[in-house]
């Protein structure tokens, strides 16, 4: 069975030629245009073995997000009410320290700055994977 890679994304276009390379790796990935369709889906949420997480969405399409970070809302949710603990590798321009810091206390696998390099996403996501895949097993 394949693993599952759940992608939140609210600029699916640009993220299409990454998600090939990783799709022939024999991934399965489920994208989401923004965080309120991710979160109406919750059993695919859950059932994920690793979640691409952008850190800002446009407005009005969020409108449960209590910062300006609706990628931070979204994990702080699913670490919280739904006792996640899957890997999370966060895709974001964001380079304050302080919502950096916050997504360390949040168990982020890891942070990649855009754009993004599909090589350095396809690294990221294997180590991330095989990180999780030692910790269960383990």
């Amino acid at each position: 069975m394949s693993k599952k890679i759940i992608w939140i994304e609210d600029d699916i276009g640009i993220i299409r030629p990454v998600i090939r390379p990783i799709a022939n790796l024999g991934y399965e990935i489920i994208t989401f245009a923004n965080i309120n369709e991710a979160l109406s889906k919750p059993d695919i949420i859950k059932s994920a073995d690793l979640i691409l997480l952008d850190m800002i969405h446009p407005p009005g399409t969020d409108n449960n997000h209590i910062s300006h970070y609706p990628g931070l809302d979204f994990l702080e949710k699913v670490r919280n009410e739904y006792s996640l603990d899957t890997p999370v590798v966060v895709l974001t321009v964001v380079t304050n320290e302080d919502v950096h810091e916050g997504l360390k206390k949040l168990q982020v696998s890891d942070i990649i700055n855009k754009p993004v390099r599909p090589s350095v996403l396809k690294d990221k996501i294997l180590r991330a994977l095989s990180v999780n895949s030692v910790n269960h097993e383990g």
